[in-house]
């Protein structure tokens, strides 16, 4: 009876807004939807939220960003993040900036499994829903 109790709160999520700039300085006519997941390595929590705030603190300033969220579990070890951007261009500065590498590199050695999804989307499906975005996240890569 205990071990379903415990099971249930492994499910509780709790979530960012879905925030930044918008989309009123996107180029063309989609945005790049950037998802992650992961599993945490047990006691590693910390510093993976950590390195998560460090990045989404700053996150707002990088060109081409639209607008992001974090997801996480309350009391299990699984993380998701949502990152739109104005193109692929974007994400990949983002992705080889030094405050996002630093992260990779601590917050990386962190995660037990991760996974990846990029999409493009009309800006109008902006923003996407979490149950929408673990339905993406269903057929992204691992590694």
């Amino acid at each position: 009876m205990h071990r379903g109790f415990t099971s249930a709160f492994r499910r509780w999520t709790i979530q960012t807004p879905f925030e930044g700039p918008g989309v009123s300085h996107a180029h063309g006519a989609n945005v790049v939807l950037a998802l992650t997941a992961g599993v945490l390595r047990p006691g590693r929590r910390r510093h993976f939220d950590r390195y998560t705030q460090i990045v989404f603190r700053g996150v707002g300033a990088e060109p081409g960003y639209v607008g992001g969220s974090v997801r996480r579990e309350v009391f299990g070890r699984h993380v998701w993040t949502m990152t739109a951007w104005i193109d692929d261009a974007a994400v990949n500065r983002f992705v080889a900036s030094p405050r996002h590498q630093e992260a990779i590199s601590v917050a990386g050695e962190c995660l037990a499994e991760s996974r990846f999804k990029r999409l493009e989307l009309a800006p109008t499906e902006l923003p996407v829903s979490w149950d929408r975005a673990l339905e993406l996240l269903a057929t992204a890569v691992g590694r």
